[in-house]
């Protein structure tokens, strides 16, 4: 029998659905208003690195509640708490907006978000070959 995915993990994955089905689109406009007022890079930096950021951080939780929920369900019979996808979503595009904000002095948070959320990503994809 495989395992079902917890509202926790549910709730993340969603908001991380809607994250990035909305990136591409604002994205491009984000470079057409930047195109037509000569500031393509202010434009990209703030529309673009904001969304990009709360892509990674919304990978970051969604993985780590994964893992939480499989681990914890497996040991501990326990779940983690869900927050709802408004909640979420919200919330992560702050963070990225202070992180993007911050950028020169918070660069070696944004890559560490980006390496945790890869080898978070490779826990989970391990974990579904293996059928966990």
């Amino acid at each position: 029998m495989r395992p079902s995915e917890h509202d926790a993990v549910r709730e993340a994955r969603d908001a991380l659905v809607v994250i990035g089905s909305v990136t591409p689109p604002v994205v491009i406009l984000a470079a057409l208003f930047g195109l037509a007022t000569g500031q393509v890079g202010g434009f990209l930096r703030w529309i673009a690195g904001t969304l990009l950021m709360a892509s990674i951080l919304l990978i970051c939780l969604a993985s780590a509640l994964l893992v939480a929920d499989r681990v914890a369900r497996r040991w501990w019979d326990v779940r983690p708490h869900a927050l709802r996808t408004l909640q979420l979503i919200p919330g992560s595009l702050g963070v990225a907006l202070l992180l993007v904000a911050g950028y020169p002095t918070t660069e070696p948070v944004i890559i560490g978000l980006t390496v945790v959320a890869l080898a978070l990503g490779a826990a989970v994809a391990v974990g579904a070959a293996l059928d966990m």
